[in-house]
């Protein structure tokens, strides 16, 4: 059901999912930062957050490098790999661009799927001499891949009758519209 962003649906506006200004504000965000903020839990629920360098495809899947022994990489191995990501910026009006993203991660264990992940990260920066035993078998590091199954960009924010207070929105981004 499409609708305004009101307290009932936690002030989600989900009227502009297919909106191409929204669409193209989700696909800015991507492009302009080189960190994300990785958000998990682990089987207790004991929240952990981690900012990651990553890189992402066409599809908007995003890749990683970290060791399997990082808490957030325990994480994803103990809680099914669900995962939340943030990616957001601070513009010189200091307005704020975010995109919040939900979906599933994990440790890319096909040597055939981490060459090319290796490869969008070395392009996102400086050329870094990497193999992909650096990142399988006996290596303390892997790549790994986050497929959003959610998306939201930071919306206006409304008025809610205390013009002091207003309240901050988000608009849903439907998926398909991102590749």
């Amino acid at each position: 059901m499409m609708e305004p962003a009101t307290a009932a649906n936690q002030w989600v506006n989900t009227l502009d999912s297919r909106n191409p200004e929204v669409i193209e504000k989700a696909r800015s965000i991507l492009q302009e930062n080189f960190y994300c903020t990785l958000s998990t839990a682990s089987a207790s629920g004991d929240p952990w957050s981690s900012p990651v360098y990553f890189a992402y495809d066409d599809r908007w899947h995003l890749y990683w490098a970290s060791t399997i022994v990082a808490r957030h990489s325990q994480n994803l191995e103990t809680n099914g790999g669900r995962v939340s990501v943030s990616l957001f910026s601070v513009n010189p009006d200091s307005s704020v661009k975010g995109l919040y993203l939900y979906g599933v991660a994990g440790a890319l264990e096909d040597p055939t799927a981490i060459e090319p992940a290796m490869v969008l990260l070395v392009n996102r920066r400086e050329p870094v001499e990497r193999t992909v035993e650096d990142y399988w078998g006996e290596s303390p590091r892997r790549i790994y891949h986050f497929t959003p199954q959610q998306a939201w960009v930071y919306g206006p924010r409304l008025d809610i009758g205390h013009p002091q207070r207003p309240v901050d929105t988000k608009i849903q981004v439907d998926l398909g519209m991102l590749s």
